[in-house]
C-alpha cells in the first residue's frame, strides 16, 4: 500500500477536493470489444491510419496537428464522426467507479467521451448528481449542496447539442479566452480547495497546458494545495512541481485505489448541510424536504412561497418611494395605493381557479417601463394569499423557470397553483415549454405574467391569455397616490398647495412613468436634475465609480456581481463594502443572486433610474473605460455575466457610446473572443460597421455569423439590408444590379424559414 498525505487524505474526506482527469485515466475505461480508451498519441496514431495520413512518427503521435490535416483535407464532420465511434460506449470498471462515489467540489476534464457521466449512471447510490458543462454550451445551472459540475475544458462529443470539441491547432487558439475563463472560475470558486490531477503524464501536451493556464491565473497569488498520480515523472520535473505546491504521488491510479479505497473514511457531510438547509424552509414543507431535500432545496432557490413569505420584514416604504422595489414587508403593510385594474385582474385569477376544466390559464400585465408592474403582481400575490385562494408561487429576481420546478409544484398541490412571473419576456422559451407541458398532461395552473410591453411583443414565446394594460394614472388613482403619499409623509414641496392644485400638478406628467411622477411632483425638480444632485452628492470617488459601473449593468437590467465589480474597482470584497457602503447607501443595492453559492449583486434602484445616471453622469472618456474593462472582465461562466454579455452586444445605443470606431471594433474583436460560436455576436459586430459606413467588412462579418448557424432567420434579413444597402451605394449599375439580386435572394431565404 502506498502512503496517501494528511492533507490529499482529509480534502478527500470532507469533499473538499477538485478533480482534473486526462486521457491517462483510460486504462481503467473498456469498450464493449474489451479495448481501453486511447491516450492522445494513441488516438492520433489511429486518426492517421483510419484516414491513411502518411507522414513521421513524431506527427503521427501530435493529436493537434493530425487533426489540423483531416479537418483540411477530408474535413471536420468525417472527423468528429470517427472520435465519436471510437469513444463511444467506454465503461469504467469497478476501480474507476470508487472515484465517484466520493463528493467532489468539481470536476474538469481535457477528454472528449462521456465516462465520467456515464460513472454516475452506473452508480446505485451517488452522493451527488452530475451536471455536465462544456467550455462552449449555454450556462448550465446547477446546485453544488446537492449536484457536482463536470467541466469539459475541450469539449464534448456526446450530448444534446451539437459538438464543438477543441482539437485542432486553430481550436486551441480560438477557445483560448473560454479556456482562461474556466480557469478563472476555478480560482474565484475553488479557491480553497484541494487540487487532485490524475491521468495527466508529464509528456502530455494537455497536462502542460493545463499547468500553465493555471500557473498564469494564479501568478500573483498563493498556488492551491495540489496532488498527482503518476507513475513515473523525472527527478529535475518533480522539483519543478514541487515549486508550484504539486506533490506527485509516484504510483498508478489502481495502487491509488487500492490504498484510498481502505484508509478513507469519507465524512457523512450531508447531515450538518441539511439541517441547515432545513431551517430555510417554509414549515409548510418540512416534511416534503425531509422526503426529498433536493428537489425542495432547488425550488426555493428559484422560486418565493408567497403563502408564507417574510410579510413581517420591515417595509422598505423610504426606499420604494425613491425608485426601488417593493419589499414583502411594504406588500404586506400595504403601504401602497391601489391601481384600477387590481381587482379586476383579482376577478380574472378567481374566475380561472372556480372553473372546474383541468386548463392552463394565462394573464398577462403589459405596460411601459416604470409604470408599477412588480408591486401590482407582488400585491395580487399578497391579496391571493390573504383571501386563502391557493398556493402562490413568485419567481425570484435573476432565476430562471425550470420545467422540473413547475412539475414537482404540480405534484404538491392537487389544485389552485397560481404562478407569478415578472420580466416574463426573458422567460419566453422556458414558459413555453412549461405551458405546453402542463397543457398536454390535463394539469392545472394559473399564471400571471408582468412585463414591458415592448419586450413581450417582441419576445420569442408563442404563450397567448388575457392581457390587462397598466395605464397611465387615472384621476382615482391620482386621488389615492395623494393620500398615500400625505400618510406616508412624503408629499414635500406639495404639501403647502391645495387638492386641486396637488392633483393638478400630478395630472401635469401623465403619461410618464410612475416613479418619474412620484419623484418629481414631490421635490420640485426634474427628474433627471434630481439623480444628477444625487450622483454629485456622492462625494468619495471610488463609490462614484462604482455607482457609474452598476447604473452601466443595470440600465439593461442586469445584475453585476460583487466580486466582479470588487475586481474592476481595484479593492478586495471586504474592502468593496467597507469604503463605498456609507456613499452608496440607497441607491446602490446588493441582492442574492444565487443562493445556492451565497452569491451577490448590485443593482440600481431602478432601471430608468440606471439609464438615467449613465447618460447625464460621468464623461464620455470614463464611461467608455467603464464598458471597455467591464467586457474585459466579463466571466460567460456566470449566468448574471452571461446576461450582461448578450444585452451589452445588442444594445446600439451602448455600442454607439463608444465614440471612436477604433473602439468599437477593439469592443467586438474581445466579445468574439468570450463567445467565438455566437452568430449574434457577429451579426451585431456587422451591424455596427454598416452603421459606421464600413458595409463591405460588414457582409464579412454576416457571412461569418451564417456561417456558424444558417437556421437563424434574423441572420438571413440582416445579410439582406447589407447587400440592399451596397446596392443603393454602388456606383456602377451593373454592380448595383448584382447586389440587388443577393439581397433579393437573402430576404426570400428568411421569408422562407
Amino acid at each position: 500500500m502506498i502512503e496517501i498525505p494528511l492533507g490529499l487524505r482529509r480534502a478527500l474526506e470532507t469533499g473538499e477536493c477538485v478533480l482534473f482527469l486526462g486521457a491517462g485515466i483510460g486504462h481503467n475505461l473498456r469498450d464493449p470489444s474489451g479495448r481501453t480508451a486511447p491516450t492522445a498519441a494513441i488516438l492520433a496514431n489511429e486518426i492517421a491510419d483510419h484516414f491513411s495520413i502518411d507522414t513521421s512518427p513524431q506527427n503521427k503521435a501530435d493529436l493537434a496537428k493530425i487533426s489540423s490535416i483531416i479537418e483540411i483535407r477530408i474535413g471536420r464532420p468525417e472527423l468528429e464522426s470517427f472520435l465519436r465511434s471510437r469513444l463511444s460506449n467506454l465503461r469504467p470498471d469497478d476501480n474507476l467507479l470508487w472515484l465517484f462515489s466520493l463528493r467532489w467540489r468539481a470536476i474538469f476534464t481535457t477528454n472528449y467521451d462521456y465516462s465520467i457521466r456515464y460513472a454516475y449512471d452506473l452508480l446505485s447510490n451517488p452522493k451527488q448528481q452530475p451536471i455536465v458543462i462544456t467550455q462552449t454550451s449555454e450556462i448550465t445551472k446547477y446546485d453544488p449542496r446537492f449536484q457536482v459540475p463536470i467541466y469539459h475544458l475541450h469539449g464534448t462529443l456526446f450530448g444534446p447539442s451539437q459538438p464543438h470539441i477543441v482539437i485542432t491547432e486553430n481550436d486551441y487558439s480560438i477557445f483560448r479566452e473560454q479556456r482562461k475563463m474556466l480557469f478563472e472560475l476555478l480560482k474565484y470558486e475553488f479557491a480553497t480547495s484541494t487540487i487532485l490531477y490524475i491521468g495527466y503524464s508529464h509528456q502530455d501536451s494537455n497536462w502542460r497546458l493545463v499547468l500553465n493556464e493555471l500557473y498564469s491565473e494564479f501568478a500573483s497569488s498563493q498556488q492551491p494545495r495540489s496532488y498527482r498520480i503518476a507513475p513515473a515523472t523525472d527527478a529535475l520535473d518533480l522539483e519543478i512541481l514541487t515549486a508550484r505546491n504539486i506533490e506527485t504521488l509516484e504510483c498508478t491510479y489502481d495502487d491509488f485505489y487500492l490504498s484510498a479505497s481502505v484508509l478513507l473514511s469519507p465524512e457523512d457531510v450531508d447531515v450538518h448541510r441539511l439541517q441547515q438547509e432545513r431551517s430555510k424552509i417554509p414549515s409548510d414543507f418540512i416534511s416534503e424536504f425531509d422526503r426529498n431535500p433536493a428537489s425542495v432545496t432547488r425550488l426555493f432557490s428559484s422560486w418565493t412561497y408567497v403563502n408564507q413569505a417574510p410579510f413581517n420584514e420591515v417595509s422598505n416604504i423610504y426606499d420604494f418611494i425613491r425608485g426601488d422595489k417593493p419589499n414583502w414587508g411594504l406588500v404586506g403593510a400595504r403601504h401602497i395605493f391601489e391601481r384600477d385594474i387590481e381587482s379586476q385582474i383579482y376577478d380574472e385569477v378567481i374566475d380561472n381557479i372556480t372553473n372546474q376544466d383541468n386548463k392552463v390559464y394565462i394573464n398577462l400585465i403589459l405596460a411601459p417601463a416604470c409604470y408599477g408592474i412588480t408591486t401590482l403582481l407582488m400585491t395580487v400575490a399578497s391579496r391571493l394569499v390573504k383571501d386563502r385562494v391557493g398556493a402562490v408561487f413568485f419567481l425570484n429576481s435573476e432565476q430562471s423557470i425550470l420545467e422540473g420546478d413547475v412539475e414537482y409544484i404540480n405534484s404538491l398541490f392537487s389544485e389552485n397553483i397560481i404562478l407569478f412571473v415578472d420580466n416574463a419576456a426573458e422567460q419566453g422559451e422556458a414558459l413555453n415549454l412549461v405551458v405546453s407541458r402542463l397543457q398536454n398532461s390535463g394539469k392545472r395552473a394559473v399564471f400571471i405574467l408582468g412585463e414591458r410591453l415592448n419586450e413581450w411583443r417582441q419576445a420569442r414565446t408563442r404563450i397567448y391569455g388575457k392581457e390587462f394594460t397598466l395605464d397611465p394614472l387615472s384621476d382615482a388613482e391620482i386621488d389615492r397616490l395623494l393620500d398615500y403619499l400625505s400618510n406616508q409623509g412624503e408629499l414635500n414641496t406639495l404639501t403647502p398647495l391645495s387638492r386641486d392644485l396637488q392633483h393638478s400638478i400630478i395630472k401635469q406628467k401623465h403619461g410618464k412613468e410612475l416613479v418619474v411622477v412620484m419623484r418629481e411632483t414631490t421635490e420640485g425638480k426634474s427628474f433627471d436634475a434630481i439623480l444628477e444632485n444625487e450622483f454629485r452628492g456622492i462625494k468619495d470617488p471610488l463609490s462614484r465609480k462604482l455607482y457609474l459601473f452598476v447604473c452601466c449593468f443595470y440600465q439593461h437590467g442586469a445584475y453585476i456581481r460583487d466580486s466582479l465589480l470588487s475586481r474592476l474597482l481595484g479593492v478586495s470584497n471586504t474592502e468593496l463594502y467597507d469604503l463605498t457602503d456609507e456613499a452608496t447607501e440607497g441607491v446602490v443595492i446588493y441582492d442574492c443572486i444565487d443562493k445556492a453559492r451565497d452569491t451577490f449583486g448590485a443593482r440600481a434602484r431602478h432601471r430608468v433610474i440606471a439609464a438615467v445616471v449613465w447618460e447625464r453622469c460621468g464623461d464620455a472618456s470614463e464611461k467608455e473605460q467603464i464598458l471597455q474593462g467591464a467586457l474585459n472582465n466579463l466571466n460567460l461562466n456566470y449566468q448574471s455575466d452571461k446576461d450582461a454579455f448578450d444585452r451589452f452586444v445588442r444594445s446600439d445605443r451602448i455600442v454607439d457610446s463608444i465614440r471612436s470606431l477604433e473602439g468599437k471594433t477593439r469592443f467586438f474583436d474581445r466579445a468574439s473572443d468570450k463567445d467565438p460560436l455566437s452568430p449574434y455576436v457577429k451579426q451585431h459586430y456587422a451591424r455596427m460597421l454598416w452603421r459606421n459606413d464600413r458595409p463591405n467588412l460588414a457582409l464579412a462579418q454576416i457571412n461569418s455569423a451564417i456561417d456558424l448557424n444558417p437556421r437563424v432567420r434574423v441572420l438571413h434579413h440582416t445579410k439582406g439590408i447589407i447587400l440592399a444597402g451596397l446596392a443603393i451605394g454602388s456606383e456602377s449599375n451593373e454592380v448595383a444590379r448584382r447586389y440587388l439580386v443577393q439581397s433579393e435572394k437573402a430576404f426570400n431565404h428568411c421569408l422562407s424559414m
